[in-house]
Order: C-alpha cells, then sequence, then structure tokens
C-alpha cells in the first residue's frame, strides 16, 4: 500500500506530531509499504527526498507565519507528482492547518480514503481580536474537514472530548506513545549521556525525568506531585521556551518532603 501522512510540521522540526507522523510512517515502511509524508517547506531543505528509513518526504510551498508556527500553504501549490504516487490511504494530522484543510478536500475529490488524527486541547490563540479571529478560523477550517466525511481521532480522552467543541464526536483514540525498546537502545548507545552522573545523583537517590513544554496546558507543577511519596527526588527537565514564561528554560528541580525548588542548571 502507499500510504500519505498530511503532517504540516515534521521533521527535523521538533514536536510531538513530528515524532508520532514519523514513527507511524518509519513504521509501515518497515512492514512493506510505501510512506509519504507531506509537509510544510523549510529553507534549505529540498522540495522532495526519501530520508534514511526509507519515508519520502514532500514538502510543499508554505508561508512561516506566526514565526513558523502555523505554515499556511500557498495557492495552487504543484503536489501533481504528490497525486501520481497512487495514494491508497491518507493519514491528515490536526485539523486546524490549511494543508490539512486542502489535504481532506483533495482526499475528497480523488476519493482515497482518509482519517484525520487531532492532537489539541484548546484555541490556538487567546484573548483580544487575535484570539477571536483564531477561534472563527478554527471552527471554519475544522467545519470544512468535518464535511469531508472523514472520520476524527484523538490522541487522547481530552482532545476527543475537545473536538465536540467543533460538532465532531471522535470514532476513538490513537495514543502517542513511548516506545520502551527505543528507550532501552538510546539508554545503551555509545553516546549515551550517564545523568546520574553528571547532575550528582547518590547512588541511592531517585532521578525521574521530564520532556516537554512548560506551559499552563500541560498542568504546570501537577507534574511533580507523584515525587511527595519520596523523601528526595531530583527532576531534571529538558523542554523548548513556552510561548509564555513560566520556569527557567533549562531547570533542575529538587523535591524533598513535597516542597519544590527549582534552579537553573546548564547540565540539563
Amino acid at each position: 500500500m502507499v500510504i500519505c501522512f498530511f503532517s504540516t510540521q515534521y521533521l527535523p522540526t521538533p514536536g510531538g506530531v513530528e515524532r508520532y507522523t514519523w514513527n507511524l510512517a518509519r513504521r509501515c515502511v518497515a512492514a512493506g509499504h510505501r510512506a509519504l509524508v507531506v509537509t510544510a517547506s523549510l529553507p534549505g531543505l529540498p522540495a522532495r527526498e526519501r530520508d534514511a528509513d526509507g519515508i519520502e518526504i514532500y514538502r510543499l510551498p508554505s508561508w512561516p507565519v506566526m514565526g513558523g508556527r502555523f505554515p499556511v500553504l500557498k495557492p495552487l501549490a504543484d503536489a501533481d507528482d504528490l497525486w501520481a504516487q497512487g495514494i491508497d490511504f491518507a493519514v491528515i494530522q490536526t485539523r486546524m492547518y490549511t494543508q490539512s484543510v486542502w489535504a481532506a478536500r483533495q482526499c475528497k475529490r480523488r476519493g482515497i480514503p482518509a482519517l484525520v488524527i487531532d492532537h489539541s486541547t484548546g484555541y490556538m490563540l487567546h484573548g483580544g481580536l487575535a484570539g477571536a479571529l483564531g477561534k472563527a478560523y478554527e471552527h471554519a477550517a475544522c467545519g470544512s474537514i468535518r464535511r469531508c466525511g472523514f472520520p476524527f481521532y484523538g490522541v487522547s480522552g481530552d482532545v476527543c472530548r475537545w473536538l465536540k467543541t467543533f460538532g465532531i464526536q471522535a470514532a476513538g483514540r490513537l495514543p502517542n506513545a513511548v516506545d520502551p525498546a527505543e528507550l532501552e537502545r538510546l539508554a545503551h548507545a555509545d553516546n549515551a549521556v550517564d545523568w546520574r552522573r553528571r547532575l550528582n545523583v547518590p547512588a541511592d537517590g531517585r532521578l525521574v525525568a521530564f520532556v516537554g513544554r512548560l506551559i499552563p496546558e500541560k498542568g504546570r507543577c501537577g507534574w511533580l506531585r507523584p515525587c511527595r511519596a519520596f523523601r528526595a527526588v531530583r527532576w531534571p527537565w529538558r523542554a523548548p521556551a513556552p510561548r509564555r514564561p513560566l520556569w527557567p528554560r533549562w531547570a533542575a528541580v529538587s523535591m524533598r518532603w513535597g516542597h519544590c525548588r527549582m534552579s537553573r542548571s546548564s547540565s540539563c
């Protein structure tokens, strides 16, 4: 089969949707299928390429709106070569991008079966005129995709509930997750970092890692609460800079008897 993943944001741009798409695509290739990833153009990267995993990447001309956070597909983008690949099935990642709307319409017009996977639990913009316009756009874009008749899935129960805001009943959940085998391989790679040693964690100490964006949507300090059961836990985290500053970009956290103490750490 030829399976096409429409993911406006994709590697090397870091992010959960990007890695989710990559993992799905490479597993398809490993299973003997052709995997195409259609994404937005990025400076210095070719419009067409095949990566080391055998994934065929198509980068469509786009404007990097909002500093690249919201790529907008350019009108009349040349995609004839893409549609000539005989696509058997399509996966459309996220509901708000212009490329997602275009992909859904094209798939419906060409009779290509597809599904939509959403990852969000809130509006993209908040407050003021920009928030109001963004909200109106998201409802219009989501309505356009919904009318194509493809099933929607959420990566979590919260996402499925949020889709009801747009009059959509999710067909189910397709959760994003961590591959334990991949973690084990990375932990024993030649270039693996001994974080216990680098962070001076004692032999009998506990080390817990958090990787993610430090934004209110992730629960603020809620993910620290489990550590209250332990005498002392050291938390290193690695996260891209939040849209609204909450904590240092790189930080180490020590928990003692349920109290949170944060300090900058260049080693995290």
